[in-house]
């Protein structure tokens, strides 16, 4: 069975608004026998006539419009999956902004964003180190994404999650776009859901 042609079946619906083959030729920078031969095409591929010509110019058959309408709806689910893979490659190009103290550092730090990195090598992942409370107060501002550090009382109103088995703790502002990270298990070992930056 032959192939649909999707170009076809835009020209074919580019003729039904032009209501002439000649203003849609124009519209297409095609030449009339071209959009012809495509139309052609798909009547031979469905095997039943998509246009009536008449003196004042062409108009659909119940099956040209059965076409027109698939055309358009095949359109809207391009124009969805190109927003989806936008999406996609937004979130797997962006950037994290981490910032931890020294113990969360020694106890493997680095190698957890290195696993990371490995899933999602599209993304730019910073460290920074500061002490605890620096850290809490680089969240709090948006300086960063993602701190770790020994839990303390600038972490107030902060959203949190244990680091490893120790007495450390993920947090992030509340509502922030890494907040998923921590739900069910702490970040970074869950890769969902990468922020837009």
């Amino acid at each position: 069975m032959a192939r649909i042609n999707l170009h076809s079946m835009q020209v074919l619906a580019a003729v039904a608004v032009a209501k002439s083959l000649t203003r849609a030729a124009t519209e297409l920078h095609m030449t009339p026998s071209a959009i012809s031969k495509r139309i052609a095409e798909l009547e031979l591929r469905f095997g039943t006539a998509l246009l009536i010509r008449n003196s004042g110019g062409v108009a659909l058959t119940p099956a040209g419009e059965i076409v027109v309408r698939s055309c358009d709806d095949i359109m809207v689910r391009v124009a969805e999956m190109t927003r989806e893979i936008g999406a996609l490659l937004a979130r797997q190009q962006g950037e994290i902004k981490v910032m931890a103290n020294t113990t969360a550092i020694l106890l493997g730090l680095f190698e957890d964003v290195e696993r990371f990195r490995q899933q999602h090598g599209a993304v730019r992942v910073q460290i920074f180190e500061g002490s605890s409370v620096e850290v809490a107060d680089a969240v709090k501002s948006n300086e960063v994404d993602v701190g770790v550090a020994v839990r303390n009382a600038s972490m107030s109103g902060l959203q949190l999650s244990p680091y490893r088995h120790t007495g450390l703790s993920v947090m992030m502002s509340k509502g922030h776009a890494l907040e998923v990270l921590t739900q069910p298990r702490p970040w970074p070992d869950c890769h969902e859901h990468l922020p837009h930056h």
